[in-house]
């Protein structure tokens, strides 16, 4: 749904009556971005999208097409109805570098949580860390750190401007050092 919502042309459902792979759907046409995407982290209860708006409220325009149509096919699949979302999509305007260079890692690395819950003290091995992360495949950490896969036509190439050459354990070490630091007011 990421890469089928960023898109102005709407979703049709009915586009998908027969089987299509993964790789098919990541290879359909659009026809003009609504977003730029950065990054972005599907969490077991929430997710985490760096957006650039490409067309006068592109952001909104996104998110509602990307929860309404995630919402209707899970419905669809799981035979139910009724919202999935309890909350409307909160954001937050990423107004300069320095927050910016925060909030890339903080979304990338958002994975961890779920097998080391303690490692924004500095605890955990950095070497199982990375073997763990770059084995989750809801995000586009594998992506950004240029793994090639189908999933990499959901972001483009926005991030390489401020990341042109990035370097996993100088990335990770900073955002611990940060965590240490600072409370984190990301969310």
């Amino acid at each position: 749904m990421l890469y089928l919502a960023n898109n102005v042309a709407p979703v049709e459902r009915s586009s998908f009556d027969r089987d299509i792979t993964h790789e098919e759907i990541l290879s359909l046409p659009r026809k003009e971005l609504i977003v730029a995407i950065g990054a972005y982290c599907l969490m077991p209860s929430h997710f985490h999208l760096i957006l650039k708006a490409l067309t006068e409220g592109g952001i909104t325009k996104f998110m509602r097409k990307l929860s309404t149509g995630y919402t209707m096919y899970f419905n669809v699949k799981r035979a139910r109805v009724g919202n999935l979302f309890v909350k409307p999509f909160r954001s937050k305007h990423i107004s300069d570098n320095i927050y910016f260079k925060q909030v890339v890692p903080y979304v990338l690395f958002n994975p961890i949580e779920l097998f080391e819950p303690q490692w924004k003290t500095g605890s955990g091995e950095l070497k199982k860390i990375e073997n763990k992360l770059f084995q989750y495949q809801y995000s586009s950490l594998i992506d950004f750190f240029g793994q090639n896969r189908p999933e990499g036509a959901i972001t483009g190439n926005m991030l390489r401007e401020f990341y042109p050459n990035p370097d996993f354990t100088e990335m990770l070490c900073n955002a611990q050092e940060f965590y240490r630091t600072r409370t984190p007011t990301l969310v």
